[in-house]
């Protein structure tokens, strides 16, 4: 456990930046800097990014989802072979692409939600998306059969973006329901080589997804919302790596990792976020 937990230790004490949680309370809920005048620990009922150390679930799933790229591909518009950072870039601008509709597909929370704008587009689409908050819509019809909802939907944002990587933060807002789960998901890329040691290594690029997640609600089943998460992110392997290698590149299927810690095991250890939240819960103390 030791060893998982050093590999996801970044993911579960990530916290979206001060300047970003401003940002969104200022979007979706103006009046909130205006309560926390009168009550240090107003909890926003629209803006709040779902904090890990606020779910339900004692139960904390580590999961990485990875395909292993010998061989770049090639752009099909350019002609051009990719570098690590375009195709990683590629992916992002065409997740549904390597999604379905059986499993989820997301999208720019304005206009999808909000028609007066397309913020969000615009920013998904630019050199810097930092910020853009998008919208998973996602079939629950199998978690509950007699209730008439075709969709769950739920939004994250995007609350790091560097060129190997970004991350998704569960956001609560108007438009979209409680997000399933509460943590941070990652997509990113990293160099390795095939043979190193020998006299001919060659390059190799590990393109993953993996995240550090609690259930947000009680209400909601964890082991299918586990499970349906396997399903998407397992369907973005095969649909991510055939893209590769008919578009020029090798790939291979990496076996996914989908193990659980208990929160109780450590919330006081572990846990140890650098980035203040401006909404604390009622049981922690406000930051300074």
């Amino acid at each position: 456990m030791a060893l998982q937990l050093l590999q996801w230790s970044s993911l579960i004490n990530w916290r979206p930046p001060l300047a970003l949680q401003t940002d969104m309370y200022n979007r979706f809920q103006p009046s909130y800097l205006l309560e926390r005048l009168s009550d240090p620990f107003a909890i926003p009922l629209t803006a709040n990014f779902h904090a890990i150390e606020d779910a339900d679930s004692d139960r904390i799933n580590l999961d990485r989802y990875a395909v292993w790229i010998r061989g770049l591909p090639y752009d099909p518009t350019s002609g051009e072979q990719f570098t690590p950072e375009a195709l990683l870039t590629y992916m992002r601008l065409n997740l549904n692409t390597f999604m379905t509709t059986g499993t989820a597909q997301v999208f720019p929370y304005a206009p999808r939600r909000n028609d007066t704008t397309n913020e969000d587009e615009v920013r998904w689409k630019s050199p810097n998306p930092l910020g853009t908050v998008m919208t998973f819509e996602i079939p629950v019809l199998d978690w509950a059969p007699e209730v008439l909802v075709p969709l769950e939907t739920a939004t994250v944002v995007a609350t790091l973006v560097e060129p190997a990587r970004w991350i998704f933060t569960p956001w609560k807002t108007p438009g979209d329901n409680i997000h399933p789960v509460s943590g941070n998901r990652e997509f990113g890329f990293v160099r390795s080589f095939v043979g190193a040691g020998t006299d001919n290594p060659e390059p190799g690029f590990g393109f993953y997804i993996r995240a550090a997640d609690r259930i947000t609600s009680a209400g909601t089943p964890e082991d299918k919302a586990f499970d349906g998460g396997k399903k998407l992110w397992i369907t973005w392997q095969v649909l991510f790596s055939g893209w590769v290698n008919t578009h020029g590149g090798f790939a291979e299927i990496v076996d996914p990792i989908q193990t659980y810690v208990l929160w109780s095991d450590l919330k006081g250890g572990v846990h140890n976020p650098s980035t203040p939240r401006l909404h604390p819960p009622v049981h922690e103390i406000a930051p300074v």
